[in-house]
């Protein structure tokens, strides 16, 4: 999985003598003047090239774009190039508003127009796509669903991040969340560290929850939503997932649709 960059051609080859069998390329535009100004930096040639190159490999190709204000429109583009890149595989997902993404909210935020109209045309485009041999994926963002989206299938339910640390964690972000323990590996097995780390026990389940999560019949489909953007969006990592339409708070969610600035804020 790779922006494209500092990957080459040649280290790719090498790779796939070695047993790589697939590569992730992101792209942010279809055109190299709105990806870089986008990516922040010149890529787009050289995402286009180890595109190109895992086809030629044989490897299988999945493109990802993470959709926002600044590209929707490129929706039917990108299925085109993906299919002219041969990829198997399309992301089409709409921006999480995490981290960097959050701090750019009012950049990045789209219309409901935007989405209902990008929708369309990966519904227009789907069965062209998959007889060329592609899969179309398109994520509606939190903000616009009104339900929230269940934190990496359920806290501590079906995956975990191990970190450069060896910190096994539920998801990239529970680091961050303030009074958590998880547990290293080697320092203690990955099963104990996945089965009995206080951390990993926090959020898993339903048990933790308040209302109105406690008495939804939701509740273990989307484990009350993101523990993560709880924490970034109310200071309460126990709080309902303000994306859902019953939270208390989803005024935060549904005020943060009209937010608009011009320009977009790196992180160097």
């Amino acid at each position: 999985m790779t922006a494209g960059r500092p990957l080459t051609t040649a280290r790719l080859d090498a790779m796939a003598e070695r047993g790589l069998r697939s590569v992730q390329v992101s792209l942010q535009a279809v055109d190299a003047e709105r990806s870089d100004r986008i990516a922040g930096t010149p890529s787009f040639d050289e995402k286009l090239a180890i595109a190109r190159r895992t086809s030629e490999l044989g490897l299988a190709l999945t493109i990802n774009t993470v959709l926002h204000r600044h590209n929707l429109d490129q929706v039917p583009r990108l299925i085109e190039l993906s299919i002219e890149l041969g990829a198997c595989r399309l992301e089409l997902a709409n921006t999480q508003f995490h981290n960097w993404a959050l701090r750019n909210r009012a950049a990045l935020m789209p219309s409901r127009e935007q989405l209902e109209t990008a929708s369309k045309a990966v519904q227009a485009a789907r069965a062209r796509a998959e007889a060329k041999g592609l899969t179309v994926l398109f994520v509606l963002p939190d903000y616009y669903a009104g339900r929230p989206k269940p934190c990496m299938g359920g806290w501590g339910r079906l995956a975990l991040v191990v970190d450069p640390t060896g910190l096994v964690l539920p998801c990239h972000e529970a680091s961050d969340l303030p009074g958590l323990e998880f547990w290293r590996v080697p320092e203690r097995t990955l099963e104990d560290a996945w089965r009995a780390a206080p951390g990993m026990q926090a959020y898993r389940g339903t048990a933790w929850m308040a209302e109105p999560c406690r008495s939804c019949p939701e509740r273990e489909r989307d484990f009350g939503g993101c523990r993560c953007q709880a924490f970034r969006l109310l200071g309460d990592a126990s709080k309902t997932d303000p994306a859902c339409s019953l939270s208390p708070d989803h005024a935060i969610v549904v005020g943060a649709r009209d937010e608009r600035e011009d320009e977009l804020v790196f992180r160097r």
